[in-house]
């Protein structure tokens, strides 16, 4: 005989679970979106927040990118957002090309954890350079957001694996 155990707590626990990763998607989307606008800003001259977004060394930035160079990084910060939309908010199941979706997020994922990590003398956790702006940045928002970046990415990539 077919026995059937129905709990409301079980059904509560996952509603808050998914409210919850919703809230937490909609805030990376939001957080990439204002960095994606950010580099705009940056590639067509804008200078605001500028010295503490690239390294530098006595005063002069160890890197150039360019206003092309900054713009594309603006559109690639854009097409994160989507896809952290497309992979919370849309069924991977339906789509055809979910198996690329899923290993771009894991690619994502490592990614954003060597940024963490860092060069070990300019970027990320183990820098070496700690008395510019950018580093004192990158101590207290940049490396701590990418290591949260990986790990969203991470456990998106691993709860859509099919």
């Amino acid at each position: 005989m077919f026995t059937f155990k129905f709990s409301y707590v079980n059904i509560v626990e996952k509603v808050l679970v998914v409210f919850y990763l919703n809230i937490l998607s909609t805030f990376i989307i939001l957080t990439l979106f204002a960095a994606a606008i950010l580099h705009f800003y940056w590639s067509f001259g804008g200078k605001y927040l500028l010295d503490r977004a690239i390294p530098s060394l006595d005063d002069k930035p160890i890197i150039s990118p360019g206003n092309f160079l900054t713009f594309c990084v603006g559109l690639v910060l854009l097409s994160f957002s989507s896809l952290v939309y497309t992979t919370q908010f849309y069924d991977l199941l339906l789509l055809q090309e979910s198996t690329y979706i899923i290993y771009f997020t894991w690619f994502l994922s490592a990614i954003f954890s060597i940024r963490a990590i860092g060069d070990f003398r300019f970027i990320g956790f183990f820098k070496k350079i700690r008395s510019t702006k950018f580093a004192e940045y990158d101590t207290l928002y940049y490396s701590p957001l990418f290591l949260f970046l990986s790990l969203y990415f991470a456990f998106i990539s691993s709860k859509a694996d099919l």
